[in-house]
């Protein structure tokens, strides 16, 4: 599923779905969840591209389908990429796919689901170099498991910054507004 994030300003963003929100730093004063039903949620990751990669493929003959498949023989075993990992692709031999990132989804060694930013768009049979890094969890939200209530995280006081970040999880309905600094 392809994120839906749109801009009500340069300094509000309205979330309703999971995927890659941002690959460059921002400074966070606030979180709110407008659930749709009690006990929605919402689970933010960030990932350090700082640190070494968790693993390194190096020209890959790669084949894609617009998101959501990357398929590449042998590749994508447990070790390599698991469910939830970052995926950045540092080269296409046609540029298309390049400076892409992904949210891996485990399908088999040869073949993942990803979620891609921008979206991935179809080639067949191409050379690919990508890294993939493990996320960390920043901020989770829940509402109440008995009332339909906002539930926010405040850092206005002193703002959150983080290097990226994407939302993992969203309860179907919900919506997220993330105020930014």
């Amino acid at each position: 599923m392809a994120n839906s994030k749109t801009q009500d300003s340069n300094r509000l963003w309205k979330i309703d779905t999971s995927g890659v929100i941002s690959t460059t730093p921002v400074w966070i004063k606030k979180i709110i969840l407008y659930p749709n039903a009690a006990g929605d949620s919402v689970l933010f990751k960030t990932w350090d591209e700082n640190s070494s990669a968790k693993s390194t493929k190096y020209l890959q003959t790669t084949t894609t389908t617009a998101n959501p498949y990357i398929q590449s023989t042998g590749n994508f075993t447990t070790t390599l990429v698991a469910a939830g990992d970052v995926i950045k692709v540092d080269y296409s031999s046609t540029t298309n796919n390049m400076y892409t990132y992904s949210v891996a989804s485990r399908d088999s060694d040869n073949q993942i689901t990803v979620d891609g930013y921008p979206a991935i768009t179809a080639e067949a049979s191409k050379t690919y170099s990508w890294r993939v890094w493990t996320p960390t969890e920043f901020a989770y939200l829940i509402a109440d498991g008995t009332e339909k209530k906002a539930f926010e995280l405040d850092w206005t006081a002193s703002p959150k910054n983080v290097p990226n970040m994407f939302v993992d999880t969203l309860t179907a309905s919900a919506v997220v507004y993330v105020y930014l600094y």
